[in-house]
């Protein structure tokens, strides 16, 4: 994965010597730098870092513009490019991103995007390709109801009403309140005769809201 990075752009302030304060949550990092056109950077310590311009410049033996990179086990490489750093004080404060929130973000894009990809195929009428991809996101997430309801709508189209079934009985499986689910595995037992292994009724009342009558109206 590339680095994350920002341009810092600073204005001079007139002093000779600058102080520079590296921060990171959480602390810990490595600190490298380098010249801006250097290939290779190069360790200058670890977070909390505070260190003065001319001793930042024989740590990475370069000067005027540089690139600072911060580095920490399970997170996301980080930098900075600073234009100037000879004559500012510079205090630079960084948040580490988890590896694994991006990891989530990146997977989850994925996923979505092989959802709009089975709408796609399906308006297509390329049911047996839209299957291919539903399978292999069954496989990634079994328990997620609404890729086995998608499914089932596709076997439909397909006219493959008895696995159809199958799949609408697990999206209800794995979210009974799925009331389109319901209503068609509901549909697919009465319209084609399969057996009814699971009690619809059942699988509704969660759904049904009920009718009590006022505490004071009681039968006498």
């Amino acid at each position: 994965m590339k680095a994350l990075f920002v341009v810092l752009t600073l204005a001079l302030v007139g002093c000779s010597t600058a102080k520079i304060s590296l921060h990171t949550s959480p602390p810990g990092a490595d600190v490298y730098a380098k010249s801006v056109g250097d290939k290779e950077v190069k360790l200058i310590g670890k977070t909390p870092l505070n260190i003065t311009n001319t001793d930042l410049e024989k740590e990475y033996g370069g000067s005027g513009a540089v690139y600072i990179e911060f580095r920490k086990d399970g997170y996301k490489t980080d930098g900075v490019y600073v234009t100037e750093i000879s004559h500012v004080d510079l205090n630079i404060n960084r948040d580490m991103v988890p590896k694994r929130d991006l990891e989530y973000q990146e997977w989850l894009n994925t996923h979505i995007s092989d959802m709009f990809e089975v709408r796609r195929l399906v308006q297509l009428n390329h049911y047996d390709q839209a299957l291919k991809i539903l399978a292999r996101l069954k496989e990634a997430t079994p328990m997620v109801s609404t890729i086995h309801e998608m499914e089932g709508g596709v076997l439909l189209m397909s006219h493959k009403y008895r696995n159809a079934l199958e799949s609408y009985r697990l999206a209800v499986k794995y979210d009974p309140e799925r009331v389109e689910a319901v209503k068609m595995v509901r549909y697919l037992e009465n319209t084609y005769g399969f057996t009814k292994e699971v009690d619809i009724a059942d699988t509704m009342k969660p759904l049904e809201v009920e009718s009590r009558s006022p505490a004071g109206d009681k039968k006498k």
